[in-house]
């Protein structure tokens, strides 16, 4: 078998028959779809029977809720394909997709990824390229480098075919990543001199909703899971790609921290910590102690920011920071 499509879902019963479709009708048809059910309670194993009970490529598995990346971690393990499609289930891909990147697959050395596109469930048919706004131009037969993917994540999840051997090779999803799972995947990979290489075209295309329970609208849980992974792998990074990071480390926790929802509902107060330990500058530890002493919110923060900004900077240019 060539391709195992691993589709992980929680309560996107509504959703899942667009992606679950979008494989069905795929014109090249060595494939199976592995459905992971992470605990729903709506009509999810009901959506899928429809499928399984008329298609034996489609196979179902239900656990407990575990999260994105145990499910679709359970989903890997139960494989039978040579290369793996990442679908999640509010997304879909083009009916064409493994019969246009098949002919790219003729080894598993390299990760192959087709052209992605952001759509919204109230304009369907609105349709913006994923990667420009992620801002990355690419050329034909382009790869991903590490500095790439240091900047930032410029790869949609549902975009890649892997081999299957990468992730024997080198892991499984980040079980303790409530984010960010897939950047840290790529991260990985590229670190170790791994190919992943673009191949444009309408026929390769992954189609990412974007709407309101989607995981793309939780901006401080994006942000603390991408400082988990920027810190994870920091130790293992070129001097260059290391200063790159450090930017970026302190670019997020100043974001995190000037967004007003993170003063909502003690969500500062459970993260502080997990943020000092992973950006240990002087300004963030001042942080810390005038919030734990005094509580002081959003615009004494901002203030206190501000003010400390630039000396900070002027310091860490001197010593070299």
């Amino acid at each position: 078998m060539i391709f195992s499509v691993v589709v992980p879902t929680y309560n996107y019963g509504h959703f899942l028959r667009d992606a679950l479709e979008s494989i069905k009708k795929q014109t090249y048809d060595d494939w199976e779809c592995i459905v992971v059910d992470d605990g729903s309670t709506d009509d999810t194993a009901s959506v899928v029977f429809e499928y399984t009970s008329n298609d034996s490529r489609f196979r179902y598995f239900y656990q407990e809720n575990g999260g994105l990346s145990s499910a679709r971690n359970l989903g890997i393990a139960k494989s039978k394909g040579r290369f793996i499609q990442l679908l999640d289930a509010d997304d879909y891909v083009h009916t064409r997709k493994f019969e246009f990147l098949a002919p790219n697959l003729l080894n598993e050395n390299v990760v192959v990824y087709g052209d992605a596109f952001y759509f919204d469930s109230g304009n369907p048919e609105f349709l913006e390229n994923w990667y420009l706004k992620n801002g990355l131009s690419l050329s034909n037969d382009s790869a991903l480098s590490a500095y790439d993917l240091v900047l930032r994540n410029r790869l949609p999840v549902n975009a890649p075919i892997i081999p299957k051997l990468f992730f024997q090779k080198y892991g499984l999803f980040d079980e303790k990543l409530m984010a960010a799972e897939d950047w840290d995947l790529w991260l990985r990979f590229v670190l170790k001199n791994e190919v992943l290489r673009h191949v444009p075209g309408e026929y390769g295309g992954s189609f990412i909703r974007s709407h309101s329970n989607s995981m793309m609208s939780n901006s401080i849980v994006q942000n603390i899971n991408r400082l988990k992974v920027r810190r994870k792998l920091h130790a293992v990074l070129s001097k260059e790609l290391r200063r790159v990071n450090s930017h970026k480390m302190r670019n997020t926790v100043k974001e995190i921290l000037c967004h007003q929802e993170f003063y909502k509902e003690n969500i500062a107060h459970n993260y502080l910590d997990l943020l000092h330990s992973l950006d240990q500058s002087l300004r963030l530890r001042l942080y810390c102690i005038i919030y734990k002493l005094f509580r002081v919110k959003s615009f004494g923060i901002r203030l206190a920011w501000i003010l400390f900004e630039s000396p900070i900077q002027v310091l860490r240019g001197k010593l070299g920071l």
